[in-house]
């Protein structure tokens, strides 16, 4: 049951990228190398670091973009298992791994833990979240942007209350995330459900926004004015 679950998590996908992908480094972990794309625009804007979803990988993000959009330095990283990432072992253990080893390099960078704010869309946000909660845990300051997020793996795909080998559970996480927190969700979302994203918000002890897009599925959310607007204010604020 945990494989099958876990491949729903994270499924393979084609590598859309290679050596040559502008701002491309990589962030050396002991089970491999972790590829991440770091712009960075301006020293005094924030920096967002994102956990994108399942179905992509770095390479298609349009980073400069991104950074004008948001107004904020852009990071974003591959799972092992995903691009070029040179452990292709796909787990939960192995996500959470993966933006730890990316924040710390943010630090080493010289970017203040203040100036770092944490981004996860779709599966990303239980890797985001879980960033989260291990900031809050050691009162470093942070601020999470979610976007579609869900209850857990095991409640996207049946939504049993609780199954054995569930991933990614946001529910248990989200009462000891205590920095400011932005929710952005599609309500006719038909892959993770806008009532599951409704029923966490309320979980949140900081929740500063609760985002709600009309007439919007999964994967046109990111193209919405609305979407780019929520999170251009969150992180100027």
């Amino acid at each position: 049951m945990g494989s099958i679950i876990t491949s729903f998590a994270l499924p393979k996908t084609k590598v859309t990228y290679n050596r040559d992908l502008p701002y491309l480094t990589f962030v050396k972990a002991s089970y491999g190398n972790i590829p991440v794309v770091h712009y960075h625009r301006d020293d005094y804007l924030p920096t967002l670091l994102m956990a994108h979803s399942n179905g992509e990988d770095i390479g298609q993000f349009n980073v400069k973009k991104l950074s004008h959009q948001f107004n904020a330095n852009i990071v974003v990283f591959d799972y092992c298992g995903y691009g070029l990432n040179t452990c292709k072992e796909a787990s939960e253990d192995h996500c959470y791994h993966d933006i730890e080893h990316v924040y710390i390099y943010l630090i080493r960078c010289g970017i203040l833990a203040e100036n770092i704010i944490l981004y996860g869309r779709s599966i990303g946000t239980g890797v985001a979240s879980h960033m989260a909660r291990l900031l809050c845990k050691h009162k470093i300051p942070t601020k999470l942007i979610l976007v579609s997020p869900f209850k857990s793996v095991i409640r996207v795909m049946i939504n049993l209350p609780y199954c054995p080998g569930d991933l990614f559970n946001i529910e248990k996480m989200a009462p000891n995330i205590t920095c400011p927190v932005l929710i952005i969700h599609g309500c006719q979302d038909k892959l993770t459900d806008y009532r599951q994203s409704v029923a966490l918000s309320a979980l949140f002890p900081c929740l500063t926004q609760f985002v709600t897009i009309h007439g919007c599925g999964h994967h046109e959310l990111t193209k919405r004015e609305e979407y780019i607007d929520a999170i251009h204010s969150f992180v100027t604020d």
